[in-house]
């Protein structure tokens, strides 16, 4: 089977993951505005990655204009934020407000830890950054919205590279 993988990234985390899976898998990494259409339709299955911004997927407009073409596709999408794993509610609304109703349970979502590295922000990102912890509610969540991470690694793909590996190999429509 041939893949694809597409994705949106803002400061790099999501472009670094969708490389590492690139490589793992052996499969060309586009970043969602310079693919062309008929790479995407050569595809037999689509990874597709994007980090959050602002509540919503930076790709949301690319799955807006091309989910008829990936409808069916088999296909992966892998979410990279801050948010913390046990907040399943707030990770699933980025996926209500960013992807399609039509395809938006048609496949598994990897949600993938990213970073947060303050002086890399652009100034507008760093004082929207500043705005939300002003406005949060409570003294230990303004303190955790301007606290600096790194949990971008390579282990984190694994769970997705394996459930590709699997499902590539697997005969058509099993």
């Amino acid at each position: 089977m041939k893949g694809i993988i597409i994705y949106k990234s803002k400061y790099g985390a999501t472009r670094q993951y969708a490389e590492w899976i690139g490589k793992e898998l052996d499969i060309p990494v586009f970043e969602s505005d310079a693919l062309d259409s008929d790479q995407l339709n050569q595809s037999d299955y689509v990874i597709l990655g994007s980090s959050v911004y602002i509540g919503k997927l930076l790709i949301r407009k690319w799955l807006n204009k091309n989910s008829s073409s990936i409808l069916g596709k088999r296909t992966y999408l892998f979410v990279v934020c801050g948010t913390p794993a046990n907040k399943k509610d707030q990770l699933n609304s980025y996926i209500t407000e960013s992807v399609p109703e039509k395809i938006r349970h048609r496949y598994k979502i990897y949600f993938l830890p990213g970073r947060l590295i303050l002086n890399r922000l652009s100034w507008v990102d760093s004082i929207l950054l500043k705005m939300g912890a002003w406005m949060a509610k409570s003294r230990e969540a303004k303190k955790e919205m301007v606290k600096e991470y790194d949990e971008v690694c390579k282990e984190n793909i694994r769970e997705l590279v394996n459930a590709v590996k699997r499902t590539s190999m697997a005969k058509p429509g099993s």
